[in-house]
């Protein structure tokens, strides 16, 4: 019963990204370009953030997703640490966590400089 639940859901997740990939060609393949991101987690971030089509920038899918910085202070003399906030998509917050360990250590050890200039551009042409 298991094993047939998960076959049909493997299943319906490949139609599901065979139809983005044929409705939203372009999309998907920048998606895709980012460094650390297949086809699975470019179909998420796509209907996550519904098509880009909702947000005004890049900002907006930056606290969606919950990781946006937030530093917690208390009066004068207590400063805390500044972290990402939980609040927002868990579920794309983690698969995109996950993503930055692909991408790290498929370009770390080559190309250092790569990552950070990479990732300040991207994010710099983002609308």
């Amino acid at each position: 019963m298991v094993k047939t639940l998960t076959q049909q859901v493997e299943a319906i997740e490949a139609k599901l990204l065979t139809l983005l990939e044929q409705h939203f060609a372009s999309e998907m393949t920048l998606l895709c370009s980012i460094p650390g991101v297949g086809r699975k987690t470019a179909g998420m971030l796509f209907l996550f953030a519904g098509g880009f089509t909702r947000l005004d920038n890049y900002r907006q899918l930056i606290a969606m997703a919950g990781l946006s910085p937030r530093e917690h202070t208390s009066g004068t003399s207590i400063h805390g640490k500044v972290r990402i906030t939980t609040m927002g998509g868990g579920l794309i917050r983690g698969k995109l966590f996950m993503c930055s360990f692909a991408a790290k250590k498929c370009m770390w050890p080559a190309k250092p400089s790569l990552t950070a200039s990479w990732l300040r551009e991207r994010i710099r042409s983002w609308p």
